[in-house]
């Protein structure tokens, strides 16, 4: 609110401005892309940025230029293209990598191009900037520079989605997709998940329950064939827990049950 009425009356200047660039850390499929939407709303209601458009960077080393002067022009243009709005720049210490993960200030010459470049447009901002990407990494690409820190001050993680919560995921997108399920599917879903390692889960999140829902529904159109669609059209939005089981076997979450065993080791 007080942002809102600094903003209203002029008096939001550049130093306040300054304090809403953001690190998000996490594994993917965490929702860093959808709250940074969010994040973009809220600032544009604020009057800290003048529009809510995200100009989305996919990786950091996509500002890297293979010659040397080319590098700050892509990094400018990428600005001049988010101007009055977000940057969002993912698996953003793909910039500073060259050098392997413990760089620390010895940053190859390419990224510490990018970053001088960046930051050029941090104070007094232009827009608002949110780096992206894993934390391990996150810290390391933030420790390259130490005017990152300072230009830098808001830092969120991103948790890794629990079973119950990629549960909640998989109706919300089933939803979306205009699809049932049969009363016995969440209750299979989540035992499914419980097979899966940990780690295998984390790397996906819910990118994996993506994926799920939308081989299920493969399985769920070679399941029914044309004809019964044909006679029934709503059964091609009706899935059962084996089109989600087989599902979950086709992508190398959980084994076959069918020839025995307790479906446990996820892939490999």
């Amino acid at each position: 609110a007080r942002d809102r009425i600094m903003a209203e009356q002029g008096l939001l200047g550049s130093k306040t401005q300054g304090k809403y660039h953001m690190v998000f850390c996490g594994n993917p499929g965490t929702g860093k892309s959808f709250i940074a939407k969010l994040v973009a709303k809220m600032l544009l209601r604020l009057g800290v940025v003048e529009s809510d458009r995200i100009v989305t960077v996919p990786t950091g080393n996509a500002l890297i230029d293979k010659h040397m002067g080319g590098t700050p022009e892509k990094v400018r243009g990428k600005v001049r293209e988010a101007q009055g709005g977000v940057l969002m720049i993912d698996e953003a210490y793909t910039i500073t990598q060259e050098l392997g993960p413990n760089a620390g200030s010895n940053v190859g010459a390419y990224g510490k191009q990018a970053v001088d470049t960046l930051m050029e447009f941090m104070s007094p901002p232009q827009l608002v900037m949110i780096f992206a990407g894993y934390e391990e990494e996150m810290n390391d690409f933030m420790r390259t520079n130490a005017g990152l820190a300072r230009r830098i001050p808001n830092i969120f993680r991103f948790e890794d989605y629990t079973i119950d919560q990629l549960v909640e995921i998989f109706k919300v997108m089933c939803a979306a997709k205009k699809l049932t399920y049969d009363e016995d599917v969440p209750k299979e879903l989540t035992k499914s998940l419980g097979f899966v390692p940990p780690d295998e889960l984390s790397v996906r999140n819910a990118g994996a329950i993506n994926d799920i829902v939308d081989k299920a529904q493969d399985n769920l159109s070679a399941r029914i064939g044309l004809e019964e669609m044909r006679k029934n059209p709503k059964s091609m939005l009706h899935l059962k827990s084996d089109d989600v089981r087989k599902a979950m076997i086709s992508l190398g979450y959980i084994r076959d049950l069918t020839g025995g065993g307790d479906g446990k080791g996820g892939k490999g």
